[in-house]
């Protein structure tokens, strides 16, 4: 069986030999560097989408020694560094080039590609806790590339690999996952507005349960704002508060009228909440629907 964990100290950057740089989130490098692209010729037209690879070996003295000041600088400040992903690998250049574009991909139930960022921090957490260990194994290559070290809330953590001769679990079907990874967006929209998680033991307790309220929610609600409104107050109300007469109703307009939702919910106070969620025989009144 292979299991996961984070190392109770993060490794450090001379201890790595890869680091992912994502190019919507860097900006212009003032030092030439040997980056490497992680595109096909079919993805070479959306190239700026992708990450760029950096292998520290490959780097000049003068370039490590300016890399080493840009870490160093951003830790001082309490800044995002350069590159938020960094990787352990004795494998060849082209080795980890080639398993990191093949990551870049995950298919759906009709075995269509989507494209999978997991060289963005908060997508690569995610896909931690939603994956089994075996798959999450297998999806990072971890046979080659057994540490991904990531900066996230301000610290970095990493995260690394064990294998033992207990049997794996049983796999999930592939297509489970895909059904949760097209929430990520949203649980990093509402992760955006909520008070910062102290570790990621409760950053992912939280990401949990906006999951939840997505996955509950989405049986009524397909506008964005009406789904992240609705999870932010079953997060605040708790579990039954949808199931009042009031809110019903509004969420059976909303299934049919996007946006209705949020319109109507964002002007209430508490005293409206409260006849909202606890007056079953609560009728539609102006004050209340729009």
């Amino acid at each position: 069986m292979i299991t996961r964990y984070y190392r109770s100290e993060p490794l450090s950057l001379s201890e790595h030999q890869y680091l992912v740089i994502d190019r919507l989130t860097a900006e212009e490098l003032p030092v030439r560097l040997p980056l490497i692209e992680l595109v096909t010729p079919l993805t070479a037209p959306q190239a700026h989408l992708y990450p760029w690879l950096l292998n520290l070996n490959a780097l000049s003295v003068d370039e490590w020694i300016w890399l080493e000041g840009q870490f160093r600088l951003s830790s001082k400040k309490g800044e995002p560094p350069l590159g938020r992903l960094l990787l352990t690998s004795q494998r060849p250049e082209h080795v980890v080039r080639g398993h990191l574009i093949n990551a870049s991909f995950i298919s759906d139930e009709q075995r269509k590609r989507h494209m999978l960022r997991w060289f963005d921090p908060r997508v690569l957490f995610h896909l931690c806790w939603m994956t089994d260990a075996r798959s999450l194994a297998d999806m990072l290559y971890i046979r080659d590339i057994p540490d991904w070290t990531y900066w996230l809330n301000g610290r970095w953590q990493t995260l690394s690999f064990e294998k033992n001769n207990a049997p794996d679990e049983v796999l999930p079907e592939p297509h489970f996952l895909f059904n949760q990874l097209q929430h990520i967006g949203l649980i990093n929209d509402v992760l955006a507005v909520l008070p910062d998680a102290e570790d990621l033991a409760q950053r992912k307790q939280l990401s949990q349960q906006i999951l939840h309220w997505a996955e509950t929610g989405g049986n009524w609600l397909s506008n964005s704002l009406d789904l992240r409104e609705f999870i932010l107050h079953g997060m605040k109300y708790g579990a039954h508060f949808y199931e009042s007469e009031m809110i019903q109703s509004l969420m059976k307009k909303s299934s049919k009228t996007a946006g209705v939702y949020y319109q109507v919910t964002r002007n209430w106070n508490e005293k409206q909440w409260q006849a909202a969620r606890f007056d079953p025989a609560k009728k539609e009144h102006k004050g209340y629907f729009a």
